[in-house]
């Protein structure tokens, strides 16, 4: 699914759409959408409590937009940050994390990726409070914190318009991730948009509704000429292969149609519904 409805990939854009985002965009986190990450990250966390061989943990929300994975960890692990390049998603972000109490600093690239890397070196103490820190950086240039995260998400994240850009994007995130690290990557799926298409065509919704014009290395442009690279599952195998990443899971997170109808995409109830892809992978 895409992630947003119109807009180029640019800080700039994402500041404007921020104001609607969740009522415009596809999210995991609307209500109705059974996704499982709460429940996985509340895992993680106790398994975390229970190793008293270290208090050092730290978790990273890739393009952690308004904020919305962010905030089940924020607080609750010794360090938790939440990286993106748009300033604006990223003051949402607070906003959401003062509202349930919980404090952040606000952070240059350089001086939160240089934090976070400073942190895992140093270790932390038992008693120390934990720390949240939002901080405006590329995805594509994340080099000063490879092997610092023990554990991270990406929520429809890797969001570029062609595939060069995506590609960069989860390499940087992923090298991130210490040996033994885990992470939770929502990616938008290409099947699904194929399967949409199909539903249309057998509907006869007019092509220029349709949306039908996709690239044959799977990036998607719509009428408005926004572009999006979209993945399929056997492609996301290989990416996490590239990087020595080890698939543990990989299923379908589906959106009831009368969400996708809300949004616009169509409406087909008693047919199988849209998805993006739900991967948890661990750093070999």
């Amino acid at each position: 699914m895409s992630i947003v409805a119109h807009g180029k990939q640019r800080a700039a854009d994402w500041d404007a759409f921020s104001a609607n985002y969740h009522a415009e965009s596809v999210t995991p986190f609307s209500d109705g959408v059974r996704f499982r990450l709460r429940s996985d990250l509340r895992r993680l966390m106790r398994q975390w409590q229970a190793d008293d061989r270290r208090s050092d943990h730290v978790f990273v929300d890739f393009g952690c937009g308004p904020g919305d994975a962010l905030e089940l960890v924020a607080g609750k692990v010794p360090l938790s940050v939440g990286i993106d390049f748009s300033p604006k998603m990223l003051s949402l972000a607070a906003e959401r994390l003062r509202r349930r109490g919980v404090p952040s600093e606000r952070l240059n690239s350089k001086q939160g990726l240089d934090r976070i890397c400073a942190d895992d070196r140093r270790g932390r103490a038992v008693n120390e409070a934990p720390q949240t820190l939002l901080v405006q950086a590329d995805l594509r240039k994340l080099r000063r914190i490879r092997g610092c995260v023990d554990a991270a998400t990406s929520i429809n994240s890797i969001c570029a318009s062609n595939t060069c850009d995506a590609s960069q994007m989860f390499r940087e995130m992923a090298r991130s991730i210490r040996p033994g690290g885990v992470f939770f990557i929502v990616w938008p799926a290409l099947e699904s948009l194929e399967y949409l298409f199909e539903l249309d065509r057998r509907a006869g919704r007019p092509p220029e509704e349709r949306n039908e014009i996709l690239g044959s290395d799977g990036v998607n442009v719509d009428a408005s000429g926004y572009a999006l690279k979209l993945f399929r599952a056997d492609e996301i195998r290989a990416l996490c292969g590239d990087v020595s990443m080890v698939v543990e899971t990989i299923e379908k997170l589906s959106y009831p149609w009368t969400y996708m109808n809300e949004l616009g995409w169509g409406y087909y109830p008693g047919r199988p519904r849209l998805w993006d892809w739900y991967v948890i992978a661990q750093m070999a």
